[in-house]
C-alpha cells in the first residue's frame, strides 16, 4: 500500500484474526492493523498523518521514506568493471546502476514474495551493456541480467582472495 509517497508491509495473524502493518523505509517506527482491508487503508493513511502531526509539534521534519541514494560496497575490480561499462555505455555510473537495477526488478522475479538474491561476475556487466559476443550472453532460461557466478568454496568467502566469490561457470 501507498499513502504520501511511504509504502506499507502488510502481514496478517491468523490466530488473531487481523491485519496489520508497518511503513517501510523509516527511522521512526509507524504502525497499524485492523480486521477488514478497507479498515487497514484507513488504519495506514491516519498512522501517516499521525506521523506528520507528530513531527510537526516536534519541529521536524517528516523523514522521506526514501532519498533516492545509497551507498553500495563492492570489490574494487567490480568497481572498475562496472565504471568502465558504464562509460562505455556513454552514461554515469549512477544512471548506468539504476537501469541495470531496473531491468533486474522487471525481469527477474522469481517470485511474489522473494527475491533471489544476484550473483555477478564482471563480464556479466559487459554482455549487459553491449560489450561482449552472444556465445558469452546468459541462456534464456536466466534472470535478465544476473547470471554466472556461484560462491562454490569456503574460500571464496575469505577477505584475502576477493575474487574467489566470482567463478565463472
Amino acid at each position: 500500500m501507498d499513502y504520501k509517497g511511504y509504502r506499507a508491509r502488510v502481514e496478517f495473524d491468523h490466530d488473531a484474526g487481523i491485519l496489520f502493518g508497518e511503513v517501510e523505509g523509516l527511522r521512526d517506527v509507524v504502525t497499524f492493523e485492523a480486521t477488514t482491508v478497507e479498515a487497514l487503508k484507513k488504519a495506514f493513511h491516519a498512522s501517516v498523518d499521525d506521523y506528520w502531526e507528530m513531527c510537526s509539534e516536534r519541529g521536524e521534519e517528516p523523514e522521506k521514506p526514501y532519498s533516492g541514494k545509497f551507498l553500495v560496497r563492492m570489490d574494487p575490480v567490480l568497481h572498475r568493471e562496472v565504471a568502465a561499462a558504464a562509460a562505455r555505455s556513454g552514461k554515469s555510473l549512477n544512471q548506468f546502476a539504476s537501469e541495470v537495477l531496473r531491468s533486474w526488478l522487471a525481469g527477474a522475479r522469481p517470485s511474489r514474495n522473494r527475491v533471489a538474491e544476484p550473483t555477478l561476475y564482471p563480464s556479466a556487466i559487459m554482455a549487459a551493456s553491449g560489450h561482449l559476443p552472444n556465445a558469452v550472453m546468459a541462456p534464456a532460461s536466466a534472470p535478465t541480467f544476473w547470471f554466472g557466478a556461484t560462491r562454490q568454496t569456503p574460500s571464496a568467502l575469505t577477505p584475502s582472495t576477493p575474487n574467489a566469490s566470482l567463478i565463472p561457470q
